[in-house]
C-alpha cells in the first residue's frame, strides 16, 4: 500500500534525525490477523520476485542475526535500525493514514511487528487507526 504523499526521501538524502516516535509491540505470542499474515506474505513475496533494496548496515548472519526495519509503506525497502530507519517517516496526510483501513484519523499508533527469518530479526512497521488498533492488539 503506497502512499505518494509525504513519501519521505531516500538514505542519502534524508537529513533530520527524529527517534521520538513511540513505539508498540506485539506480545510475542501474539497471532496475527488475516490482514497481518497478507501483508507479512505480501511483502517476503515481493522480495522474492523483485528484490529489496537494503542498506549497507543489514549484514546476515546465521551466527550473529541482524536487525532490519521495514515498512508496509515501503516495502521494498530494509534499513538498519539505528542510522536510515528515519527514511520511513511520513510527514503530511499520510502521517494520518490507517495502513489497515485506508483512512484518514487525527491519531495513528505506531505499531512494530517482530518476525524472526533466518539469520534476520524483521521489524515491520505500520500505523493503525484506534478501531484498527483493537483490532489487530485488543487494546
Amino acid at each position: 500500500m503506497p502512499h505518494d504523499e509525504g513519501r519521505p526521501k531516500a538514505p542519502h538524502e534524508s537529513a533530520t534525525t527524529d527517534l521520538s516516535i513511540p513505539r508498540r509491540r506485539f506480545l510475542s505470542n501474539h497471532e496475527p490477523s488475516w490482514w497481518l499474515r497478507a501483508q507479512v506474505d505480501a511483502l517476503l513475496a515481493g522480495w522474492d520476485s523483485n528484490g529489496v533494496h537494503a542498506c549497507p548496515h543489514v549484514r546476515r548472519s546465521r551466527r550473529r542475526p541482524a536487525v532490519g526495519i521495514t515498512a508496509l509503506h515501503m516495502p521494498e525497502v530494509l534499513t538498519c535500525p539505528n542510522l536510515c530507519r528515519d527514511v520511513f517517516k511520513l510527514t503530511g496526510p499520510a502521517d494520518f493514514q490507517c495502513d489497515r483501513c485506508s483512512g484518514q484519523f487525527d491519531s495513528i499508533a505506531a505499531v512494530v511487528y517482530d518476525i524472526d527469518l533466518e539469520g534476520l530479526r524483521l521489524l515491520v512497521t505500520f500505523g493503525l487507526c484506534p478501531s484498527c488498533e483493537v483490532k489487530e492488539i485488543g487494546r
